[in-house]
């Protein structure tokens, strides 16, 4: 009989183990929300949840991470998105217009919103990648109106092909 009660109580043990993690959201790891928020405003959200450093460079803020999916940081529509080509070295990249500005998502290595999308904060954006000028990370870009204008640039089917910050296009310089 005590052979018996030892296996039991560890299935017992490892069972009540696994479901212990079971629910629970996935750990932020990296940066601390101290640290993230030292950055960002307390109501942005994590776009990533393994955010291991944030670099600021050419007027923007690359969050370096692993391939990992992005979030909307806040609500806001899409006012552009592309899934495909280089887009003047940023690649991969949504264009999110919110309440107060416009925010840049780029060096995606997949982009799943289109242009028009509605988006709630946490909705899925793309996955973090490193396509433009980039090694892995999200490239993140604010632009405030009025002070800066961000147009849409349509062909002549009016189809969207990029878009344009005080009349020209974005740089990484």
């Amino acid at each position: 009989m005590k052979h018996r009660i030892i296996p039991f109580l560890s299935v017992l043990l490892l069972v009540s183990l696994l479901l212990a993690g079971c629910g629970k959201e996935p750990a932020v790891t990296g940066l601390s929300d101290e640290e993230f928020h030292q950055y960002f405003a307390e109501d942005y959200a994590r776009p990533v949840s393994n955010i291991t450093e944030i670099v600021e460079e050419n007027g923007g803020l690359s969050l370096k991470t692993d391939v990992a999916p992005i979030a909307a940081m806040k609500a806001g529509t899409v006012v552009y998105a592309a899934d495909y080509g280089w887009n003047h070295g940023y690649g991969r990249l949504a264009l999110v217009q919110q309440e107060d500005c416009y925010l840049l998502y780029a060096h995606c290595s997949k982009v799943t919103v289109k242009t028009g999308d509605a988006l709630k904060q946490g909705d899925k954006i793309g996955e973090a990648g490193s396509t433009g000028h980039t090694d892995n990370s999200v490239r993140l870009g604010v632009y405030r109106f009025p002070l800066e204008e961000v147009a849409p640039v349509t062909d002549a089917d009016g189809t969207v092909t990029g878009f344009t910050v005080n009349g020209a296009e974005p740089s990484l310089e």
